[in-house]
């Protein structure tokens, strides 16, 4: 799956983790931003054309539980379809597992809603 980001600018990118399981010594959740011509494949790393800090698509790593973090990013150079991605990597525990989400809010619209009267 993917968004169709046609008529948007930039997006910003939110991630936040939640409570562990299996007792892990430390973990991260790395979150990146991918653009494709296709919905649904062909997916690869976005880098844009006028960087944040760092120069990618990509938000800090999260490493704790209750955590969150956001980035805004610039999609002008983006192909039309975005996803997020979020990876989580752990040290020990057992089977351990992080509850983490990823939203991807659009903005910078080429046409405003019409305002309420």
């Amino acid at each position: 799956p993917g968004i169709d980001r046609l008529g948007f600018a930039s997006c910003k990118v939110v991630a936040k983790t939640g409570a562990t399981t299996g007792t892990p010594t430390s973990f991260t959740v790395a979150v990146r931003l991918q653009h494709s011509d296709t919905i649904g494949s062909g997916y690869v790393d976005f880098t844009p054309s006028v960087p944040n800090p760092g120069g990618t698509g990509a938000i800090t790593p999260l490493a704790a539980a209750n955590a969150i973090r956001d980035r805004s990013i610039d999609l002008k150079t983006a192909r039309r379809f975005i996803r997020a991605v979020a990876t989580p990597t752990f040290v020990g525990g057992t089977t351990p597992t992080v509850q983490a989400d990823v939203s991807v809010i659009l903005g910078g619209a080429d046409v405003l809603p019409i305002a309420d009267q």
